[in-house]
């Protein structure tokens, strides 16, 4: 079986075109897919929470999403001072996080219960 946890691996082969990230990466599929259906699980609330730990966590650990966000708030806001750019990056990833999260629910919930979380 292949080991999917560089990113580099997941990509499309060259010669056979774009290639499912299921095909490529069945680990990766099966962790999504389980991760989604764990969250879906939980009251939207507590996904939202978790989103916002895991969202701050990620913001303080060097990582891509990282280095992507701060670089776009930089683009977007050339003048911003670094301590507002940081807690940009932070709220950014959190909301990013937070959304991620909650797509067990969508994807899970019947629409009865979507339709009152609007309230």
């Amino acid at each position: 079986m292949k080991d999917c946890s560089p990113v580099k691996n997941c990509s499309p082969a060259q010669d056979r075109g774009p290639v499912k990230a299921s095909e490529s990466c069945p680990r990766l599929a099966r962790l999504a897919t389980a991760s989604l259906a764990g969250t879906s699980v939980l009251p939207i609330r507590w996904t939202q929470t978790l989103g916002q730990i895991l969202g701050a966590l990620g913001s303080r650990i060097p990582n891509q999403q990282r280095a992507i966000t701060r670089l776009n708030l930089q683009l977007c806001f050339p003048d911003a001072p670094a301590q507002e750019l940081d807690r940009l990056t932070r709220r950014s990833l959190q909301e990013t996080t937070k959304t991620a999260l909650e797509l067990g629910a969508m994807w899970r919930w019947p629409t009865e219960r979507l339709m009152g979380l609007e309230d």
